[in-house]
């Protein structure tokens, strides 16, 4: 057993020799990960938040696509191809809108820049065949929304947060301008709540971020859970509890595994 609680949140990366080759380098740090992420990996912690095994396969978007529909919870229609004629027929089939997203961070550093690439809604016309075809791309129908919602975790602890975008680009993706985003607490409905406990036994989390829309309806749309997102500047605009419960969940030694 470890003496102590893990709370682990985006570790660094492994520092090497500069003189090192880079197939030296190549080499250690596949030694590094084997033999310090596999350490902490075996400790008998009484409690992880995540355990780095659940975080990497919570990790994919379609396995989170595939069990919140198992969870009862609503999913738009998503396809991810590098076909340009099956992208075409999604976006004509679907009768919507349709944004284009990453599944990955979707964060590109290059010459010193960097640059987000977040939702963008999308055309046939824009679906070019020699570049789609160069790798994977999500397509999924936009949620004709009244906000966004996030939705944090911890245990049986839920924080529901209504997001107000006060401008096109953050309509379509919050991410694009935190300046032009509102923050209000939010009720999330009873079925909401059983579909979110649920998807975390099945995936043996202890802590994620829901992403939903919530239509003119009043539906919510799940959108994705992130295993291991960021929740501190919710708690900073909102005062939800989010640290202290983390902190409680610890102390108390439970788990969703």
């Amino acid at each position: 057993m470890c003496s102590s609680d893990l709370y682990r949140r985006s570790p660094g990366v492994f520092g090497f020799d500069e003189g090192m080759s880079k197939p030296e380098r190549r080499f250690a740090l596949m030694e590094a990960v084997q033999g310090i992420g596999g350490a902490f990996s075996a400790l008998r912690c009484r409690t992880w938040v995540n355990h780095p095994a659940r975080v990497a396969d919570a990790s994919y978007k379609s396995i989170q696509l595939s069990v919140a529909r198992d969870c009862n919870l609503s999913v738009p229609p998503t396809l991810i191809t590098n076909v340009g004629a099956a992208a075409r027929r999604f976006i004509d089939e679907t009768g919507g809108r349709v944004i284009y997203k990453p599944m990955s961070p979707g964060v590109i550093a290059e010459q010193g820049r960097v640059m987000v690439i977040n939702a963008t809604l999308v055309t046939k016309e824009m679906v070019d065949d020699a570049s789609i075809s160069k790798t994977a791309h999500t397509f999924q129908r936009f949620i004709e929304k009244t906000y966004d919602a996030r939705v944090t975790v911890i245990g049986r602890e839920i924080f529901g947060v209504a997001i107000d975008a006060n401008t096109g680009d953050t309509f379509v993706d919050w991410r694009a301008d935190y300046d032009a985003l509102d923050y209000r607490l939010v009720d999330v409905p009873d079925e909401v709540r059983s579909g979110i406990h649920f998807y975390m036994t099945k995936l043996g989390l202890s802590f994620a971020a829901f992403d939903f829309s919530v239509d003119h309806s009043g539906r919510w749309w799940f959108l994705e859970a992130n295993p291991n997102g960021l929740w501190a500047w919710l708690e900073e605009r909102t005062g939800i509890p989010v640290s202290g419960a983390i902190a409680s969940y610890l102390s108390k030694g439970d788990s969703a595994l």
